[in-house]
């Protein structure tokens, strides 16, 4: 019994040696916030700044940015800076505010060469979606997943700001902005600019904008025949919305019922919404497997 006992004790010691250095050596980043501004152009093309603002614990030494690569016909000019003035506002930034940085591409993500050691730096990304429009008889439709479902969205991304300017003016109440988003809404409406927020775009979730717009603003774009009617395309915009508002309501039950199942750091394991939803299916059928909890997420290196 004396050496069984000794024997666990050493065992012990060292997994809390272990955890210890573990804990020492850790390191890790978030996005803080995440500013976005696009402006369509009349050929079709939609240019793209943005501002990520990251906190890193830890040596790092690059960022990526991954582009999604539905909707467009491909990226151009994309660059990256370190942003030197932390109050400078998208569309008003400085050269002098800028410092270029380094950047090489892996199929639809671009890292950055960004030597850093704690403490937080904003990252000024531009880039250009080629025929990200597309343009009709009697609408133009411009959908945007700026933010997917796969390992590319690997990190939560905090307080998401989204805003779109037109080529000209239009009445706020002649177009339709639709964000797909679990907890986003269309903040602004107005005739130059529309502005989408979310205050987190949680990982490995979509976070999309649709804009559904008159078609004659589009004055160096060919017009092709619609795929559907307005009508129709907005009828199925609704219907998701009422979906996507049941899934909430669904995953809000669950969360009141079982809390401590839907997020416990004791298990190590969050679930997202679809694997909740699926887990409280699988409580009916208890002979199945349950779902695992989402794997940790990926830093940059």
């Amino acid at each position: 019994m004396f050496i069984r006992l000794m024997k666990l004790l050493l065992f012990c010691l060292a997994a809390s040696a272990f955890t210890f250095t573990s804990a020492a050596e850790a390191k890790s980043y978030s996005v803080d916030e995440v500013k976005i501004r696009a402006w369509i152009q009349p050929d079709g093309d939609l240019l793209v700044n943005e501002i990520f603002t990251y906190r890193f614990d830890g040596e790092y030494d690059s960022v990526r940015r991954s582009i999604h690569e539905a909707n467009h016909n491909g990226v151009s000019q994309f660059e990256a800076y370190e942003l030197l003035n932390p109050d400078a506002k998208l569309g008003f930034i400085d050269m002098k505010d800028l410092r270029p940085l380094s950047v090489t591409q892996e199929g639809n993500t671009y890292r950055a060469s960004f030597p850093v050691e704690n403490g937080t730096k904003s990252i000024f990304y531009f880039y250009e979606l080629k025929k990200a429009v597309k343009s009709y008889q009697s609408y133009s439709d411009l959908t945007v997943p700026f933010f997917g479902t796969g390992d590319n969205h690997d990190q939560d991304l905090l307080k998401v700001t989204i805003d779109f300017v037109f080529p000209e003016e239009l009445e706020p109440n002649s177009y339709f902005a639709y964000f797909h988003d679990r907890e986003g809404k269309v903040q602004r409406k107005e005739a130059s600019v529309v502005r989408f927020y979310t205050p987190g775009s949680m990982m490995y979730s979509l976070t999309e904008t649709r804009l559904l717009f008159p078609s004659g603003i589009m004055t160096a774009q060919e017009k092709s025949k619609e795929p559907l009617p307005l009508k129709e395309v907005l009828a199925a915009e609704d219907e998701r919305a009422e979906k996507a508002a049941s899934k909430k309501k669904t995953i809000k039950e669950f969360q009141d019922c079982s809390p401590l199942v839907f997020r416990s750091p004791c298990l190590g394991m969050r679930l997202d919404a679809d694997q909740a939803v699926s887990w409280k299916a699988e409580w009916r059928r208890p002979s199945r497997r349950s779902p695992s909890g989402r794997p940790a997420p990926a830093v940059p290196y």
